[in-house]
């Protein structure tokens, strides 16, 4: 067995592991080969897996998520600007993210990681949390109730001095397009992804339907609804299968087309 520990936040933050875990997080891994990876990508996926057993482990545990997301975000906002002298897991991530990590707060790729969910959830919930990033999507919803003509390129390099695909709602929609329909972290996935498309902008106005409006994104959006109802049909026929009691009323498409703002 191979133990991983992630260290508490400092004394200030109000998130904790559970009472015996001392000064970390013990996570006892499952034994797993290590091998030096040949070239870049296939290093960045063994990162990237072994992240994603981490944070699994860690949302099983009462309290260990919060603490490993502090953790988390605490490298994020000192990812942009490296110091000589930076942590190991600093340096990690940036060889994780080569280029990307300059660019922007983020520890998961910008086009999503299909093949690590939970890994996903826990690096965009981080991101999520920066004062940064919350403040650059308030005054993207200002903008937007503002200048309703403007096209969301126009407003996110206004805003947010940043391109489209740093987008967390963006990224959320790719997260669940691509993850496994029978994955645990889905329903969290797509619970994020509704928690930024369902807000208001001060002037009342739905904002999720102005990010889907170009060509590009709303061929997004159509891909999600049908992927939305794929998913419900699929949870819908297990619990039959299962001979559960009926998880709804009605067929399952109709829930879907009811979510509101999402037609």
């Amino acid at each position: 067995m191979m133990t991983c520990l992630v260290s508490k936040p400092s004394a200030g933050a109000s998130h904790h592991c559970p009472s015996g875990f001392g000064q970390h997080c013990s996570f006892h891994l499952p034994d797993t080969p290590m091998h030096r990876a040949a070239y870049k990508p296939k290093g960045r996926e063994n990162v990237m897996h072994l992240l994603d057993v981490v944070v699994q482990l860690a949302y099983f545990e009462a309290d260990c998520l919060d603490s490993l997301l502090a953790h988390f975000t605490e490298l994020l906002a000192t990812l942009p600007t490296p110091t000589a002298s930076q942590s190991m897991m600093r340096s990690v991530f940036s060889y994780m993210l080569g280029s990307q990590s300059g660019s922007w707060p983020a520890m998961v790729p910008f086009q999503s990681a299909p093949t690590f969910p939970w890994f996903a959830l826990a690096g965009m919930l981080a991101e999520a949390q920066l004062p940064e990033v919350a403040t650059a999507w308030k005054s993207l919803l200002s903008a937007i109730a503002e200048s309703p003509q403007v096209s969301m390129e126009v407003l996110v390099k206004k805003t947010m001095q940043a391109p489209l695909d740093v987008l967390l709602l963006y990224r959320w929609a790719y997260q669940s397009l691509q993850t496994d329909a029978d994955h645990p972290a889905l329903p969290l996935i797509w619970q994020q992804f509704f928690s930024l498309y369902l807000q208001r902008c001060p002037n009342g106005n739905s904002a999720g339907p102005r990010f889907f409006e170009s060509t590009s994104y709303f061929s997004l959006l159509k891909k999600m609804k049908r992927r939305l109802s794929e998913l419900a049909d699929h949870s819908y026929q297990r619990c039959a299968n299962a001979g559960e009691e009926e998880p709804v009323k009605g067929p399952a498409r109709e829930v879907v087309q009811n979510v509101p703002h999402f037609q």
